[in-house]
């Protein structure tokens, strides 16, 4: 699909009051992006095994024993089914509105068993919360990452996965203030962000920056709620996640070799030296106060 016409749809459908929902019959049903495939599958497994390596590194206890939090987990939960799976015990998933449906759950849950992943059977838990609560979870939606009414230092640990990428960077900083009140100190974020512009997923013909060639002024016209980009980079969360007050104990920036050497930007991206970068990973420490 060519990304203005992608784009256009979900401008359109940001403005109706069933438009989410519009949004994931079209994924499921036209454009069949849902349910995920198995190779897809395999990477949220390998990113939920990342997660908890540098979970279990950073902090002093049994994963079955940590408290985890997570914002904007998604229509299907493949990642915390998958987490689940390798022995969490105790995580708390918020969404700002509630997307995660109960078909796609379990059609989801059913695909990460048959890759080998050890979750219940979805045969005896057909109400979603009993299946989530059997399988660790806790599902809060809507519920506000900003103000999560949450018990100060209560988190052990957040992780999160190409959401960041997704949120304003006012409602970013917000986020990582609450995230240093609800967290234990020591306690510890995993968040794996993608730079990519979302929409060349669709539409080959354009390349994974070229969202940076807009103003922001133009860039309005083509954004919308149902795929907010906020076209950060790299080196802009470490300052974020710095000026926050956390501690960055990890800082992985990926360079991709696909992206243009000399790329049309507009001049708010002109000279940056982390254009090239697709992707980053950031191990966080919330520090002793």
């Amino acid at each position: 699909m060519n990304w203005r016409t992608k784009a256009r749809l979900q401008k359109t459908l940001s403005w109706l009051p069933a438009g989410y929902r519009l949004n994931y019959l079209l994924q499921r049903y036209v454009t069949h992006s849902l349910p995920r495939p198995a190779d897809e599958l395999r990477e949220i497994i390998a990113t939920a095994e990342r997660h908890l390596a540098a979970i279990s590194t950073s902090l002093d206890k049994p994963i079955d024993e940590v408290r985890f939090f997570e914002f904007g987990a998604g229509y299907d939960l493949a990642e915390p089914l998958a987490a689940s799976s390798m022995g969490v015990a105790d995580r708390l998933l918020y969404d700002i509105r509630p997307v995660a449906r109960r078909s796609m759950v379990l059609t989801t849950a059913e695909a990460l068993r048959v890759l080998g992943m050890d979750l219940p059977n979805t045969d005896h838990h057909r109400v979603l919360d009993e299946y989530l609560a059997a399988s660790g979870l806790r599902y809060v939606a809507p519920g506000d990452a900003r103000a999560t009414g949450l018990a100060p230092a209560s988190i052990d640990a957040c992780t999160t996965t190409s959401v960041l990428e997704h949120i304003a960077p006012e409602d970013l900083a917000a986020i990582l203030t609450e995230l240093r009140r609800i967290l234990i100190p020591g306690g510890v974020c995993s968040f794996a962000v993608d730079y990519h512009d979302h929409f060349a997923g669709a539409d080959p013909s354009i390349d994974g920056i070229h969202f940076l060639r807009y103003t922001d002024d133009e860039w309005t016209r083509w954004n919308s709620d149902l795929q907010f980009q906020n076209r950060l980079r790299h080196d802009d969360y470490t300052q974020l996640f710095t000026a926050a007050g956390f501690e960055l104990t990890v800082v992985d920036a990926v360079v991709d070799p696909s992206l243009p050497t000399d790329p049309v930007v507009s001049d708010r991206f002109a000279g940056r030296t982390d254009l090239a970068i697709g992707d980053g990973w950031f191990v966080l420490t919330n520090p002793e106060r």
